[in-house]
């Protein structure tokens, strides 16, 4: 049965349940703040990152799919806040979910909310860490911030994810395809 996790190792199901809930706890530990200019925008990310969930290609991992949901991540969380990140992660998902009539197990699309929510949390940190300064930054800082936020949501994500295929299918990092050059090029680039 595809929707339940009873074949799945102790270890499998404690991983995913783990991830799962530090994910509602992200969500939860700070509602957005939708004040003012700040809820169309809040809006409009919520509508084009969960359009851009809904149109998906199928990835070179078996039962992988690429979006360019990372985008709408990103302008959420440098233009609103890792809360209000979030909870776009967690509606968009929720929207794919609907969407595709339930068809993923509510494990799957706990663990994607909850993998996706963390590399935000992460990349939040290093974003904030480096580009704390009194006073104005130059550009080429906080470029240089975006790219180190980027570059550790990236990893995060393909962290979580390997683990996860590790975890479940027995397959190492390399032999699962997780760490596939073409694959990390893409993650980078979408």
């Amino acid at each position: 049965n595809k929707f339940s996790m009873k074949e799945f190792s102790f270890s499998s199901k404690l991983y995913i349940l783990s991830t799962l809930a530090a994910g509602v706890v992200f969500c939860f530990m700070q509602f957005p703040d939708l004040s003012g200019i700040r809820l169309p925008l809040f809006l409009i990310t919520v509508v084009v990152t969960s359009i851009t969930q809904i149109v998906q290609v199928e990835g070179v991992i078996k039962d992988s799919t690429y979006n360019a949901s990372v985008f709408g991540y990103s302008l959420a969380l440098l233009a609103l806040g890792r809360a209000e990140a979030s909870w776009v992660v967690l509606i968009s998902f929720l929207v794919i979910w609907i969407w595709n009539k339930r068809t993923m197990p509510w494990f799957a699309l706990g663990f994607n909310i909850g993998s996706a929510t963390i590399s935000l949390a992460l990349a939040n940190l290093v974003y904030h860490f480096s580009t704390q300064s009194r006073g104005v930054l130059p550009d080429y800082q906080r470029v240089a911030g975006i790219i180190a936020a980027g570059a550790v949501y990236i990893f995060f994500s393909q962290l979580t994810t390997g683990l996860v295929f590790w975890l479940v299918e027995g397959k190492g990092l390399c032999e699962s395809g997780i760490l596939n050059n073409l694959l990390l090029v893409a993650d980078a680039t979408q």
